[in-house]
């Protein structure tokens, strides 16, 4: 989960140094003539975001913790309810 997250960071960020840099304009450079030009910057952030996506879409669901719930039975209050 960690490198998803960096690799929009470090686009963001990447991205945020060009604008500072060069009077508020990114400098795009790899051009492939059939797609759009653009930067390494937008590469990460486009990667990340996908990593991401399929993450939330595809994870496997977390099991839940046994002793999540043997606070709540623990209780004295909840002892006393089922004593009556």
């Amino acid at each position: 989960m960690y490198i998803p997250l960096t690799l929009v960071l470090g686009g963001a960020v990447g991205n945020l140094i060009d604008r500072v840099r060069v009077d508020g304009r990114v400098i795009d450079f790899i051009d492939f003539r059939i797609w759009p030009v653009f930067n390494f910057a937008d590469s990460a952030i486009v990667c990340g975001m996908l990593v991401l996506l399929i993450h939330v879409l595809f994870r496997a669901p977390e099991k839940e913790d046994e002793r999540e719930g043997e606070e709540w039975k623990n209780d004295e209050k909840y002892n006393e309810e089922e004593k009556e």
